[in-house]
């Protein structure tokens, strides 16, 4: 696909940020197509030359976020409306013509219906988005910790090292399986600690 079969595609689906909400494009090339209104950027990122990979981004010009764009991704506009089809990704992949216009046709559509009032700048939508961020980063966080903790409380369990054991299950007595809760228990009576 060249560029102005993408940028012709992008103009096609997206023309309702132009006449709904007064977006302007603002650039366009192989790889993105950027509309700003006085407030909003959309872009539409896609990576014709490597992963195939095709991704909606929208965010404020005026609330940098450490000096820099803050921009979500359509999946997480999506994650916000608690959709089926939102993903944990932010872009879909599309190799062939058809299959890039029949994502950008679906991804306008989807702009469209749940990024209204993101599209309309309400403060409100952009704080609900940036706290379901926050809260997807630190359940991600938690649930990396908590793989590294289970793995190395299994090979302490292995070894009766109870007080270690103990050490790492008890700061994550609240995530902790039923299992988990048993060996804690355990180890705890074995040390005399309970």
């Amino acid at each position: 696909m060249n560029s102005i079969d993408f940028e012709n595609l992008v103009n096609n689906e997206f023309k309702f940020l132009e006449n709904k909400y007064g977006f302007s494009c603002v650039s366009s090339s192989l790889e993105a197509v950027r509309y700003e209104s006085s407030d909003i950027f959309v872009a539409i990122r896609y990576d014709a030359s490597r992963s195939y990979e095709l991704g909606v981004e929208i965010g404020q010009l005026k609330a940098p976020f450490n000096g820099q764009e803050r921009p979500f991704s359509l999946n997480e506009v999506l994650r916000l409306h608690k959709l089926k089809e939102a993903g944990i990704h932010s872009a879909v992949q599309a190799s062939s013509h058809e299959a890039v216009a029949n994502c950008l046709t679906k991804m306008a559509s989807q702009l469209s219906q749940y990024g209204s009032d993101l599209l309309s700048n309400d403060v409100f939508a952009y704080k609900r988005l940036s706290v379901q961020r926050e809260k997807e980063c630190n359940d991600y966080e938690l649930q990396t910790k908590l793989l590294h903790i289970r793995s190395d409380a299994q090979t302490a369990w292995k070894n009766k090292d109870y007080k270690q054991v103990i050490a790492l299950f008890e700061p994550a007595k609240d995530e902790l399986s039923d299992a988990e809760l048993k060996k804690l228990n355990y180890a705890q009576k074995k040390i005399g600690t309970q």
